[in-house]
């Protein structure tokens, strides 16, 4: 297991992988979950039941399933958009949340803002459609919404019974493959041709998979008070020992 969790940490083609199936695994009941977890993926065990073979030796099958990263994505429309306005400009108009009459009111600049944000992402939550989407470890860059579909469609074709339908199915997305590769072949070419590092680095980035860990902030607070005193230090006024402007005596 040690073996399996730092392959799948260092190497890209273990990291990119959704399903990983054990046979002759010699696992039993006696062994519990814990030992052979693997982080990030969901494990199903069919270890050999002693009382129902003659082998006292159990070699049962082991499968683990990546969890896939749940993303909610909001779909801007043109209808979307316009709907959003006329929301606004009726609140605008009829409440009158945009205007703010100042701090001679008495009006906090804060509590206004914080209203403002608010009510515009409530109206963005009513107003545009939100589509949620699922994302596995093994997703290709080039495989496209078009390319789902096509593979949906020939599952369909595969599921009907209909020979004739799966086969004009499965042709499609071939196609509809071999397409998508070589237009994504043709722009990581392009990104490396024109010469600018940002787009050969993200052209590298992909090839091979590369993909930072966004760090990790620590809620430090003897941390925080050591950079507001570094900062602060220049605000600090300085008291410079008085310059005398007569010459030491004796010259």
């Amino acid at each position: 297991m040690d073996e399996l969790r730092s392959l799948v940490a260092k190497d890209n083609d273990f990291h990119s992988t959704s399903v990983f199936a054990f046979v002759e695994t010699h696992l039993s009941p006696l062994v519990p979950d814990e030992t052979v977890e693997l982080e990030g993926f969901s494990m199903f065990r069919a270890d050999r039941d002693f009382e129902l073979v003659i082998k006292s030796k159990g070699r049962g099958q082991r499968l683990k399933l990546s969890k896939p990263v749940v993303r909610r994505v909001k779909v801007w429309s043109s209808e979307a958009r316009e709907r959003l306005s006329a929301w606004l400009e009726r609140a605008g108009c009829d409440q009158g949340l945009m205007e703010w009459a100042g701090p001679e009111a008495g009006n906090n600049l804060d509590e206004y803002t914080d209203t403002v944000i608010s009510f515009i992402s409530f109206c963005e939550e009513v107003c545009v459609p939100v589509r949620t989407r699922k994302i596995y470890n093994n997703d290709k860059p080039w495989f496209t919404a078009q390319l789902r579909r096509l593979r949906s469609e020939k599952e369909e074709a595969r599921q009907s019974g209909d020979k004739d339908r799966f086969k004009e199915a499965k042709y499609r997305f071939a196609k509809a493959v071999k397409e998508a590769k070589h237009r994504f072949s043709e722009k990581l070419q392009q990104q490396f041709s024109e010469g600018n590092p940002a787009s050969v680095w993200k052209g590298l980035k992909t090839i091979t998979n590369y993909k930072p860990k966004s760090p990790q902030t620590s809620d430090n607070l003897s941390l925080a008070n050591e950079l507001n005193e570094f900062y602060c230090r220049f605000e600090k006024e300085r008291f410079l020992p008085a310059l005398s402007l007569h010459p030491p005596r004796g010259r």
